[in-house]
């Protein structure tokens, strides 16, 4: 394999993917704030924070159940495509072994792409600076989304990649993700909550067989996924 460092061109791409998912480590309280799952306010209380390596239960409030991840994984599963369901079943079974991607979070969602095998293609493809937009009603359960990420910066140089779970709350664009903080650390995907106002990619895995895709498909998918990540 040539090596990186030969090529200025692909190690000024790689810092730049690398730097979209990196979250400030001199400050503890951005970083939580970027992955904790939002509470929204019902009645002066709170929903209580989940932690990262664990799904709480359903709660009892129906108004809470679209921010439960666990809740919102069934509901996906129940209404995904086939190709979509796929993609929650690895993404999930990697959540709950703890499996590590070192690498970005474009690394990690495509990781989980390579695993479930088929063909994948481009269902939505903008201008990350400029849109239009995706919609709501663009995306669907197991769908990998590249998208500006209002929680950290907030323009086109600070941009994140997910794999889309569900809505928490339509109206606000705000839905639960699964994803990987990026920088190549020692830890795995988990749960959060993201704004995908900004949306300007969204690969969706087909339906067909998945050992009916040959294995070039795959990588064509990855180096044009990357080139715009």
């Amino acid at each position: 394999m040539e090596s990186i460092r030969s090529h200025p061109l692909r190690l000024a791409l790689f810092a730049s993917v690398l730097a979209a998912c990196v979250w400030p480590a001199h400050s503890a309280a951005a970083q939580d704030g970027a992955w904790a799952l939002a509470a929204p306010s019902t009645g002066g209380a709170t929903i209580p924070p989940w932690t990262p390596s664990s799904v709480a239960p359903p709660p009892v409030d129906p108004a809470w159940q679209a921010w439960d991840p666990a809740w919102a994984m069934q509901n996906a599963q129940a209404h995904a495509a086939p190709g979509g369901g796929r993609v929650l079943r690895v993404a999930q079974s990697m959540l709950e072994d703890g499996t590590v991607v070192r690498g970005s979070c474009f690394d990690w969602v495509d990781a989980v792409f390579h695993r479930v095998g088929g063909h994948w293609h481009d269902a939505f493809h903008s201008s990350i600076a400029h849109g239009p937009y995706a919609q709501t009603a663009d995306l669907q359960p197991g769908d990998w989304v590249m998208f500006i990420n209002e929680s950290y910066g907030g323009d086109e140089a600070h941009t994140h990649s997910a794999i889309f779970v569900g809505w928490a709350e339509e109206a606000t664009h705000t839905a639960i993700m699964m994803s990987y903080a990026g920088g190549h650390r020692d830890e795995p995907g988990r749960y959060g909550t993201y704004d995908l106002s900004h949306a300007y990619r969204i690969v969706r895995m087909l339906d067909d067989a998945p050992d009916a895709a040959p294995a070039h498909a795959a990588h064509r998918g990855r180096r044009r996924h990357r080139a715009r990540s």
